[in-house]
């Protein structure tokens, strides 16, 4: 923009590089290092202003007005179409890590955060077994945003792995650009959808259960040969410890080879017959796992349990349509 005028406008900018300060007061113009003054006088501006916008970019406009969702704020629970996915590859069993405190300003935050999240379908209740503390950070503006602590995920996480241009190479195509964008989305994350096989559980209108593709990997799982092996089928097949019944009586043997070994230990394993029907027993027991209903705080509720010499368990019901359905197992070896 260019103002059409006769005269020429010094701006904050000419005056704050000369170190000059204006006396408005006084009509004058003093230098702030020697202290030197010079008398202004008062001019007045009698033809009318007008502005001019030069070098209209038309196609960065309409660039921008082609794709209007990516420069406001997400507030309505709609999808950006691509077809980028969030995919993480990890390895080993799941972490978790405990809650942490906060004071009653970062908890009301935090709060706010993840009730914007839910009403805006960003987000949505989790049972699964991994998670991460939660973290927050404050911005240049001094608001605070509310962010995930994934240094422990990050440790089990394969990264991906490809060529990736040299700057060097990047800044030789960038002769007779004019127009270089900084991209900064807003709430990037929140605009990329999970890919869908790392969705662990197959979720209906009548319950929840373990997805067949996950559950297909640990039933292909060979008889472990080393302790190291036996833990790792250990921790997948308790991934989805919820949903299996009686899981602490039917591993109590598995578990016992484990006792006293070290977290990587590649001892073999001496196995008995009982021992290798339990390892089996817990593949047909993830095959045929039971169909989880959503608990709905209007219905009955039965709590059964049971106890052995060797572990206890409880099956949490609810009565729906005359049938007592299952909402939740527990079990724990004694």
């Amino acid at each position: 923009m260019i103002a059409k005028i006769s005269k020429r406008i010094l701006g904050a900018d000419f005056l704050h590089k000369f170190n000059l300060l204006i006396d408005i007061n006084k009509r004058r113009l003093i230098d702030g290092l020697t202290q030197l003054s010079i008398q202004g006088n008062l001019f007045s501006i009698t033809n009318d202003l007008t502005v001019t916008t030069l070098n209209k970019c038309e196609k960065f406009s309409n660039l921008l007005l082609q794709y209007p969702e990516l420069t406001k704020p997400i507030i309505l629970p709609t999808q950006v179409k691509h077809d980028v996915k969030h995919f993480i590859e990890t390895k080993g069993q799941p972490i978790h890590s405990k809650a942490r405190q906060l004071d009653p300003k970062r908890l009301a935050i935090a709060k706010k955060e993840f009730k914007f999240m839910l009403d805006n379908e960003i987000i949505r209740p989790s049972s699964s077994q991994w998670d991460s503390p939660l973290h927050l950070t404050t911005k240049k503006d001094e608001t605070i945003r509310p962010c995930g602590n994934y240094r422990q995920l990050n440790a089990q996480t394969i990264p991906d792995r490809y060529p990736i241009p040299r700057i060097e190479d990047f800044h030789h195509i960038l002769k007779n650009t004019t127009i270089i964008s900084k991209i900064d989305l807003i709430k990037a994350y929140y605009q990329i959808p999970i890919a869908e096989e790392d969705k662990c559980y197959l979720i209906s209108q009548e319950g929840s259960r373990p997805l067949p593709e996950k559950v297909q990997a640990i039933i292909n799982y060979k008889k472990p040969e080393t302790l190291h092996d036996l833990r790792t089928f250990l921790g997948m097949i308790n991934f989805y410890r919820r949903y299996l019944k009686d899981a602490a009586k039917t591993q109590t043997l598995l578990h016992d080879y484990l006792k006293g070994a070290k977290k990587r230990d590649r001892r073999k394993i001496q196995w008995s017959d009982e021992a290798e029907k339990q390892f089996e027993k817990c593949k047909n027991d993830l095959i045929n796992t039971t169909l989880f209903s959503f608990p709905k705080t209007e219905l009955p509720l039965a709590l059964i349990t049971d106890t052995s010499d060797t572990a206890i368990g409880s099956v949490l019901q609810q009565l729906g349509n005359d049938t007592w359905k299952p909402i939740g197992f527990y079990s724990k070896k004694t």
